[in-house]
């Protein structure tokens, strides 16, 4: 059975750890934080709607919509973008870790960014793992921009002090641009993540055979989640 972990971490947080999912071929559950009050959710695979919506109703708040944003003062994603980089990174969750990006919400509602690193053993990977690998941002972790028309890497890190003003042109051109007189080169896209990362040799073969074989049903159920928490919106 294909398993994951998804933890998030809301901006006004009440508990003193991430809130995290345990995602299965069988559904979601709530992984953390361990309250009594929300012990039943621990124990039972739900749909992702569906928990949230326990969640809700237990005062934890994370299905947020549209309307919501001018309250939080952001910008959602269009959902032709958000949906389908949720569907990539559900592809790719049996032998990646992923994590979210500071440069995420300085973008356009049509531009996502988020971070990977490809797992030797993800079997034998943890939350603190994640957190260690992303912390340092060393070795294999990239820095990804999905745009409608597909995904893209961006030689950048989190702990970068700014984004360059090439980077800006190249992640947002205007019609009439001219390349060569901005001294830099567009953007290369690929269809989607496994697609982008095999075409830049950041991929392992056998990576991609787990791809391949991993569990659609656990890809639907993560896919959902992320999607209904919209990370990339108010993530």
């Amino acid at each position: 059975e294909t398993t994951g972990v998804l933890s998030v971490t809301p901006e006004e947080n009440p508990f003193p750890e991430p809130i995290s999912f345990l995602v299965s071929d069988a559904g979601c559950r709530l992984e953390s934080p361990n309250l009594p009050a929300l012990e039943y959710l621990t124990t039972e695979d739900r749909s992702a709607t569906l928990l949230l919506k326990c969640l809700s109703d237990s005062g934890v708040h994370l299905l947020p919509e549209d309307r919501d944003a001018d309250f939080a003062g952001i910008q959602p994603k269009l959902g032709e973008v958000e949906e389908p980089l949720c569907m990539d990174l559900s592809r790719l969750a049996s032998t990646f870790m992923m994590a979210s990006s500071v440069w995420n919400k300085e973008q356009g509602e049509r531009d996502c960014i988020v971070r990977l690193s490809e797992q030797a053993d993800y079997s034998r990977c943890e939350h603190r793992d994640a957190v260690k690998v992303f912390g340092k941002e060393k070795g294999n972790v990239v820095t990804v921009l999905k745009k409608q028309k597909g995904c893209a890497l961006l030689p950048i890190k989190d702990s970068d002090p700014e984004m360059p003003e090439k980077m800006i042109t190249q992640i947002t051109p205007w019609d009439s641009i001219s390349w060569q007189h901005e001294e830099c080169q567009p953007l290369r896209f690929s269809h989607n993540l496994a697609v982008l990362l095999k075409d830049n040799s950041m991929i392992q073969p056998e990576t991609l055979d787990k791809i391949e074989t991993a569990s659609p049903t656990f890809s639907e159920c993560l896919e959902h989640l992320m999607y209904s928490l919209r990370l990339f919106s108010f993530g």
